[in-house]
């Protein structure tokens, strides 16, 4: 059995664990900057839930949002615009009624960063 073949069956026994002793909750499909996240629930004995979430995508430096998200993951150590996906993410999962989001705004040709109020959603 080569390298490939012990990867996959490994992914598939994970994947074969997660579906028998867990249930989705909610689920932030992947964004435009890259940030995906799950909560998960555990299946029988305790109540207890899971909060998943991943970044970019694949390493590489373009224009496309995955692309900027690099280079701020390089520079910084995080995505800003990763960060605030989760934070708004987060308050939906916390209250019952509309919350506020946030985003990051350009406020100059310098690419200052800005966390800024946008308007209520409803929560998930």
């Amino acid at each position: 059995m080569d390298i490939t073949e012990l990867y996959i069956n490994a992914l598939l026994a994970q994947a074969d664990h997660i579906a028998a002793n867990f249930r989705v909750v909610k689920q932030q499909e992947t964004t435009d900057n890259g940030f995906s996240a799950t909560v998960f629930q555990r299946i029988g004995g305790e109540e207890c839930y899971y909060f998943a979430m991943r970044g970019t995508d694949d390493i590489i430096f373009s224009e496309s949002p995955d692309g900027e998200d690099n280079v701020q993951n390089i520079k910084t150590g995080m995505s800003y615009y990763q960060v605030v996906e989760m934070l708004n993410f987060y308050l939906k999962l916390t209250h019952n009624d509309s919350v506020p989001q946030f985003a990051f705004w350009r406020r100059d040709h310098h690419c200052q960063l800005e966390l800024c109020q946008q308007e209520s959603t409803r929560a998930v």
